[in-house]
């Protein structure tokens, strides 16, 4: 694919951010299989739900081009799995794994969050309409879910605070 234009290189981009999304549901399910909190798992099955949605939501955009995705693998979701099934490794306490695995979640999400605003502003400038609406739904629908994610960060950072202060009284 010859990228000689703004188009070639948004449509290129947009490929990208599929795989973005192909990523991520893969990093979902592994964290899926390792966190214990039951909350966690639904909110990181429900968050893998939504990247298959929102990859098939930028698809519908490459299609309204007559394009095909970019079959290249996101580096820097892969890095985000490396590193979690690295710290998997290690064999943490299942509530270090929890919080590991949640506020991995929330870098996927500022990551994919940043990828579509700019996708969003090059799509406005380009006269985008299809795509503006599905980046957009995509990316209203990835800051409530970073935000879920966020809340039950700080929750569980809370919860296992006041446990290892408790542990230290006693």
């Amino acid at each position: 694919m010859a990228i000689d234009t703004v188009h070639d290189l948004f449509v290129y981009e947009l490929g990208l951010v599929r795989e973005v999304e192909s990523s991520g549901a893969v990093l979902f399910e592994f964290m899926y299989h390792n966190v214990g909190n039951e909350e966690l798992k639904k909110l990181v099955a429900s968050a893998q739900q939504d990247c298959r949605r929102w990859r098939d939501n930028i698809s519908a955009c490459l299609r309204a081009f007559g394009s095909e995705p970019v079959a290249a693998p996101s580096e820097t979701v892969n890095g985000i799995y490396r590193g979690f099934e690295e710290f998997i490794r290690l064999q943490p306490a299942q509530d270090m794994k929890d919080q590991f695995a949640v506020d991995a979640a929330i870098r996927f999400m500022n990551l994919a969050i940043t990828t579509h605003q700019t996708l969003i502003d090059w799509a406005v400038l380009l006269n985008e309409t299809e795509c503006i609406k599905h980046l957009y739904s995509n990316m209203v629908h990835k800051r409530h879910r970073a935000a879920e994610l966020e809340r039950f960060s700080h929750e569980l950072g809370a919860w296992i605070l006041t446990v290892a202060a408790a542990s230290r009284t006693s």
